[in-house]
């Protein structure tokens, strides 16, 4: 499950491995991260959504099968409280897309509003 608390930035570094080994992802193609309230939802009704450049960056070297997920105080400052779904797809260099991860995700609202 990944928290995000609501209103803040926050990076998740995320580890990729394909049958055991970091995924080399040297010329990656495409990356996207959703979150949506239902898994059945389109990608168009996300609630959020990041990709390959625009939230999701691969980290170097790219063979360390290493991404960033970077989250601003927009994604999150006026969305309430609750647990959805999120996934994580990415397309490589053969074209091959896989599903990374698919979890829960909840965006957490807290007493403090402003420092």
């Amino acid at each position: 499950m990944l928290n995000l608390y609501a209103g803040t930035d926050k990076t998740f570094t995320i580890q990729i491995y394909l049958n055991g080994t970091p995924l080399d992802l040297t010329g990656l193609v495409a990356a996207k991260f959703c979150v949506k309230e239902n898994v059945d939802d389109s990608d168009s009704a996300a609630l959020i959504t990041k990709t390959l450049g625009a939230g999701l960056l691969v980290s170097a070297p790219p063979t360390s099968g290493i991404m960033t997920l970077s989250f601003v105080v927009a994604d999150s400052v006026n969305r309430p409280s609750q647990t959805v779904t999120c996934s994580l797809k990415v397309t490589d260099i053969t074209n091959l897309t896989s599903l990374v991860f698919s979890d829960s995700f909840s965006i957490i609202r807290t007493a403090v509003r402003s420092i």
